[in-house]
């Protein structure tokens, strides 16, 4: 059981008022930690399974007072709670199954083929460089000797992901990866995707079909209505939003199979700053209103640009999970009125919560992704744990650096000793506050923010604004799990995954 949290640390782990007349019946509690969610408590344990129980079964479950056989007791029992009737081969086939991402090597690979930009975004973590200075735009060497050390990876699924900067600005790079990659895994045959994130400020019609033709899939940045976007999202070249929307519909047409050539449905992104307060219906009804599937409601890192505004534009982590609940109300509101729409944090939460499965998101996971989930390749072939950890390289701080791909092999990259140093560091049984949560078998911890926020790897959870964020987004989301209209809602999400 988790123990008490001390009075001043109320918020972060459940105190139990009746802790000192409750004797724990050996027999019935299994490893398990909690945590008051609304009225009930909430019990977790290294599976992923949980249990929402009132004050009283809580109590009765604890002093072995449940009536054996009963339905509560039933629940528990199957669910790895009940410690002298375990299924152990069950529940370690479960416990492989939920930290499968651990037996593979990193899937994502993101490319940087220019700091160059077109856009001075306020919130900018990638610390741009002006579209004067071509000397940070990847060389074909390097792009060649990149795709080379990313296919040195034994990984059965590689993703290739574009990012700068604006990737566009730098074309001839992104047409030799594309086809170098594709040309190589004529041999290696693995399941190569190819991606690019981009403000389509330079697209035209042969980028667009070079893409189509490709099947890249293609991801952009949409803060809102146009007013809210073009306040957070500087485009040198006047308004970006209505190109924005106009390349979003194209793709989506095209994912439609316009002429036979079917391409992936487009994705957008949301930056939330302090600007974006208060817009929630507006953003929303944006995203609706262009026929996204969802969106995903990301707070500021403290890097580049942001941490330089963050005066500006930024906020806590209370003021961002008022504006997150507002939100979620919302989107929750309109599921309910007939229109399938997801958040994609909360989405992700909800697979490991109900599906007891990893989505896929390297940024929650423990150890966390970095370079064991994600590779990052700056301009100048530097290899980095993520691209986080390539963007405060731009601040001047390259702790995160692990190689380059014209000195080092992939293998060298795994056995850097910063690899090493932050899956220790984000290994949540390491840490004395995460080992004791009862999130602690859905969140995951980041050492690129901690060494950015608190000068450590470690960080320090009570006063660490990450650990309070993921804390109060997973109690909205067991909280509304409580209620069977919300959670009717979060199993359809999980479904059409």
């Amino acid at each position: 059981m988790a123990k008490s949290a001390p009075a001043e640390d109320s918020g972060r782990l459940t105190r139990y008022a009746d802790a000192g007349s409750v004797s724990l019946a050996d027999n019935l509690v299994s490893a398990a930690a909690y945590r008051k969610v609304g009225e009930r408590y909430l019990v977790t344990n290294d599976i992923g399974h949980f249990a929402q129980l009132e004050p009283a079964d809580f109590k009765a479950y604890l002093s072995g007072s449940l009536q054996k056989g009963g339905e509560l007791w039933k629940e528990l029992q199957g669910k790895g709670f009940v410690r002298d009737h375990l299924d152990f081969d069950g529940l370690a086939e479960e416990y492989r199954n939920k930290n499968n991402f651990l037996f593979t090597a990193a899937p994502l690979h993101i490319i940087v083929t220019t700091l160059r930009c077109n856009y001075r975004c306020l919130y900018c973590h990638s610390s741009v460089v002006g579209l004067d200075q071509v000397d940070k735009d990847m060389t074909l060497e390097t792009a060649k000797k990149t795709v080379d050390f990313i296919f040195q990876s034994p990984a059965p699924t590689l993703i290739l992901e574009f990012q700068g900067g604006e990737p566009l600005l730098n074309w001839p790079v992104i047409k030799f990866i594309t086809r170098y990659a594709r040309l190589k895994n004529q041999a290696a045959k693995r399941n190569l995707f190819v991606t690019m994130v981009s403000n389509f400020s330079l697209l035209d019609e042969e980028k667009y079909a070079f893409l189509v033709d490709e099947k890249i899939g293609i991801c952009t940045s949409l803060d809102g209505p146009a007013d809210l976007h073009d306040k957070n999202r500087l485009f040198l070249g006047g308004s970006g939003h209505a190109e924005t929307a106009r390349w979003l519909k194209r793709f989506q047409e095209q994912a439609k199979g316009v002429d036979g050539k079917k391409h992936f449905n487009p994705g957008a992104l949301l930056t939330t700053t302090r600007y974006t307060f208060g817009r929630s219906k507006d953003i929303v009804d944006e995203y609706v209103g262009l026929g996204l599937p969802g969106i995903f409601l990301r707070q500021l890192s403290p890097i580049g640009f942001a941490k330089r505004s963050w005066g500006k534009i930024g906020y806590t982590s209370q003021e961002f999970l008022a504006f997150y609940r507002e939100t979620l109300d919302y989107i929750l509101e309109i599921n309910r009125r007939g229109t399938p729409f997801f958040e994609r944090a909360a989405l992700t939460a909800l697979t490991k919560i109900l599906r007891r499965r990893d989505p896929g998101y390297v940024d929650l996971r423990s150890p966390s992704g970095a370079a064991l989930g994600v590779m990052a390749y700056d301009y100048n072939g530097d290899v980095y744990t993520g691209d986080e950890a390539r963007m405060l390289a731009q601040e001047g701080d390259r702790f995160f650096r692990v190689g380059h791909v014209a000195k080092n092999a992939y293998n060298d990259a795994l056995d850097n000793p910063v690899t090493k140093a932050a899956a220790m560091a984000t290994l949540l049984e390491n840490q004395p506050l995460c080992s004791q949560c009862a999130y602690r078998p859905y969140c995951g911890l980041d050492s690129v923010y901690n060494r950015a926020a608190q000068s450590s790897l470690w960080g320090h959870m009570p006063t660490n604004e990450r650990c309070k964020l993921y804390m109060g987004l997973f109690d909205i989301v067991f909280e509304k799990l409580q209620n069977p209209r919300d959670r009717e809602v979060f199993e359809s999400w999980t479904r059409e995954q």
